[in-house]
């Protein structure tokens, strides 16, 4: 391979770097606006009124994405004999588990239950 073959390849290739680099830039931006979005959403839909009502929940999966980050109160008793640890989990750089314990409703139905971070 001759110098100047050599000066074009390596120039070609410097070429597609900076393209490459400049297109996952361009990327980067596209996300962070991407998560500024989401969270101006989050932050719009706690603003709302909780949902206090077991009957308001969506019950079908089209209405339901409406409800997502919106508060709820429920009411109901904690059934500790249905806790269940996922071990080996990390929040905020803890180590630790989380710790789910499902609501029982008045009616007796369960609800998701609580999630927390317990230090290991």
């Amino acid at each position: 391979m001759s110098a100047r073959q050599r000066r074009w390849l390596v120039t070609a290739a410097a070429l597609t770097m900076a393209l490459l680099t400049a297109r996952l830039g361009v990327w980067q931006l596209d996300r962070a606006a991407q998560k500024l979005a989401a969270q101006a959403s989050i932050d719009e839909r706690a603003q709302q009124p909780a949902i206090d009502r077991l009957a308001q929940l969506a019950d079908r999966a089209d209405t339901a994405p409406a409800q997502y980050h919106r508060l709820l109160r429920l009411s109901g008793r904690w059934s500790p004999a249905h806790t269940v640890y996922l071990d080996n989990r990390q929040m905020n750089g803890r180590a630790g588990f989380y710790v789910c314990t499902p609501l029982l409703l008045a009616d007796g139905k369960r609800a998701a239950g609580a999630t927390r971070l317990a230090a290991a």
